[in-house]
């Protein structure tokens, strides 16, 4: 029920309420005084009982008219007080929906930052990688009996994208295990001594490493290859 037909329940219960009291006010009330009897309407009586009388009568329809208004009013505060928690409700979801879009801004934002970091590191990476080409490994016991294992050498064409990173990884695991297989307990690597890009080469990977968790699922799934 809105607010508007609860106050229109209460007119139309005050106007009951009066048209009930005129009804009662003209009714005939008839008393025998000896032998004669007197009849009158409520109403003439009202207006030839004692002063005393009139104000209890006015008083008691005074007050069933502003005990039927006190619960108007309770009806329409109930109300009132619904629709402010309705509105307090609706202003919550509206602060969590803002707050959940600025976290996620947030978040985009990070990652943003996390994805322009790691481009200009995969960039140096890319750089760096082709500086760590050398044509084989040597294993054996000494360098009269040393085998070779191709690893990259200068006529291998490397791609200068974000591919370079898992060509070379891959090139790094295939000499790595061709290396182990070729290796016992008397034959150890030989060479090549590394190139100084190696380390740097290595460092440059663990921070891209460092920052997987934190980059967007774009980057998550090319890091991830």
């Amino acid at each position: 029920m809105t607010s508007g037909q609860i106050v229109f329940l209460g007119f139309v219960l005050t106007a009951l309420f009066v048209i009930f009291c005129a009804v009662i006010g003209v009714m005939d009330n008839c008393e025998t005084i000896g032998d004669v009897e007197d009849c009158r309407s409520n109403f003439g009586r009202f207006l030839l009982s004692p002063p005393n009388e009139k104000g209890d009568t006015l008083a008691g329809i005074a007050g069933s008219l502003a005990f039927l208004w006190i619960i108007i009013t309770v009806l329409l505060q109930g109300k009132e007080l619904a629709l402010q928690r309705e509105e307090i409700e609706k202003m919550r979801l509206t602060q969590e929906k803002q707050t959940g879009l600025l976290l996620k801004q947030s978040s985009q934002m990070d990652q943003y930052r996390v994805d322009e970091k790691i481009e200009k590191l995969v960039s140096h990476l890319n750089d760096t990688l082709p500086l760590m080409k050398f044509a084989h490994w040597e294993i054996g016991k000494d360098k009269e009996d040393a085998k070779r294992v191709a690893f990259v050498g200068n006529g291998w064409d490397v791609p200068k994208d974000h591919t370079t990173v898992v060509w070379f990884r891959n090139a790094i695991n295939n000499a790595t295990r061709a290396v182990l297989a070729g290796c016992n307990e008397e034959v150890r690597v030989l060479s090549p001594r590394l190139p100084p890009s190696w380390k740097e080469a290595q460092k440059t990977a663990a921070e891209i490493a460092s920052l997987f968790e934190e980059a967007s699922p774009k980057q998550q799934t090319w890091l991830d290859k």
